[in-house]
């Protein structure tokens, strides 16, 4: 039987990529490999923020499958935090009316651009997203237009530079090894290194570190996608 090759566009993003791996998947702009969801504290002023979560999942997957499992992981781990900053990607009417229901306000941009209308009343900052679903898309679209937002939503501009850390300096961008057990070992000591060399710049700078002194608790928490190519 002749083989005929597939045109790109019909070829799906979860087949297999290599033999040597068959995890591996395909996402369209960042290649072959996995994806790995990076959850930060922010806003600890001059105390270190640290990665509280790592989660290494397939390329081809949306963000927004992985976005309520950190929060899940976060709370098994007495992490959670009171809001989850995240671009568009994590972002859902879904995702923001569970989180709700966690104790968790989303801080992310509405799935569909949000157009603010004429006497529209904004939800404050601390306003909870209701847990029906069917309203969680209209909650963000309000909370993306209110003028606070931008303001509130800036911070996550850092999980852009964990995200450069881990890639360049810690060399998660391209890891060493196959298969999905070796490369979820790689990811979370690679995590573990960096919040390592963060520690001990905190604690050996004497004009911010305090005898015994440990991060707290996060009031929020940024995420983001990073990728460990194979």
């Amino acid at each position: 039987m002749p083989v005929e090759l597939k045109e790109a566009k019909k070829v799906s993003s979860n087949s297999l990529q290599t033999p040597h791996d068959p995890q591996v998947t395909y996402s369209g702009h960042k290649g072959k490999g996995y994806a790995v969801q990076v959850a930060e504290s922010c806003g600890n002023g001059e105390m270190p923020e640290m990665i509280t979560q790592v989660e290494v999942t397939r390329a081809c997957d949306s963000d927004a499958k992985a976005t309520v499992p950190v929060v899940e992981s976060l709370e098994a781990a007495g992490q959670k935090p009171k809001e989850l900053t995240a671009d568009t990607g994590f972002s859902s009417g879904q995702n923001a009316a569970t989180l709700s229901g966690y104790g968790v306000r989303l801080v992310a941009p509405a799935p569909a651009p949000a157009k603010p209308k004429a006497g529209q009343v904004y939800p404050p900052p601390a306003a909870s997203c209701p847990t029906d679903p069917a309203k969680g898309t209209e909650w963000l679209r309000c909370q993306e237009a209110s003028p606070e937002f931008q303001k509130r939503y800036a911070v996550r501009a850092g999980s852009e530079a964990t995200n450069s850390e881990l890639k360049r300096p810690h060399g998660m961008g391209k890891v060493r090894v196959r298969g999905e057990a070796r490369v979820k070992l790689v990811v979370y000591f690679k995590a573990l290194a960096c919040n390592v060399k963060r520690a001990l710049r905190y604690w050996l700078d004497d004009t911010l570190s305090a005898e015994g002194a440990s991060p707290p608790t996060p009031a929020c928490g940024g995420l983001r996608r990073a990728s460990a190519l194979a």
